[in-house]
């Protein structure tokens, strides 16, 4: 299981085709899944959906066939989550489903294999699992989603593999230090930057400055040393 949070783009996904027959062929698939994978997959992306929005989609996850995995996407516009879960795919396609009613029927689910199918023509999800079966309507179309751009597009970006462990400490040894009000809204960021062999975390606000260094026990390829900003 994989989780990429990134910055998403503001132009909409490509789903071939424009007509609704062709829109209907891309939402049809057919595919088995771990039910405990998708749970965790699920509550994952949930952390960058929006509830309450003037663009629909955004309360929605996106669910897609991808190389052999079902990726699971998510995002508000400031951020996006992609989660890659291991499925059995018969069929290839895409469906944008709403987030809060996709998470709990899929929690109340028995923890076995789970089967997930839209049928040909159709804009409902079908979850069977040990005998459940649930049917979740899509109301929004899946090509309105934004395109949350992949690490492998990034030309210059190098993937960077940090002990999860260690990157949860360094942040709780900065972020106690971050603006909580939107008083100064660039000081409610954790600043982090990427060098050599060197990961440096920071925060501050007005009274206080954190800062938390980690060098040569973690294993990082970078083309060239950078710098940004997280909230």
């Amino acid at each position: 299981m994989t989780i990429t949070p990134i910055t998403p783009s503001l132009t909409m996904s490509s789903v071939s085709g424009s007509s609704g027959t062709q829109a209907s062929e891309a939402t049809s698939l057919h595919l088995t899944c771990k039910q405990s994978e998708l749970t965790r997959a699920l509550s994952m992306v949930n952390r960058a959906v929006l509830s309450h929005s003037t663009l629909p989609i955004l309360a929605n996850i996106l669910l897609a066939t991808d190389r052999g995995h079902l990726r699971l996407s998510a995002t508000n516009l400031e951020i996006g989550i992609q989660v890659w879960i291991d499925a059995h795919i018969t069929q290839e396609g895409t469906t944008a489903l709403p987030a809060d009613l996709l998470t709990r029927m899929v929690s109340l689910m028995p923890h076995d294999a789970m089967s997930l199918s839209i049928a040909q023509g159709s804009q409902t999800l079908t979850v069977e699992c040990a005998g459940s079966v649930t049917n979740i309507r899509s109301k929004d179309d899946p090509r309105e989603f934004p395109v949350i751009p992949g690490i492998e597009i990034e030309q210059q970006a190098a993937p960077c593999i940090i002990e999860a462990g260690l990157l949860k400490k360094m942040i709780e040894q900065v972020a106690f230090a971050a603006e909580t009000t939107d008083s100064k809204p660039v000081l409610t960021a954790v600043f982090v930057q990427m060098g050599g062999e060197t990961l440096t975390f920071a925060a501050a606000n007005t009274f206080r400055l954190a800062e938390a260094d980690h060098s040569s026990a973690w294993n990082c390829w970078l083309s060239a040393a950078g710098a940004y900003s997280c909230s």
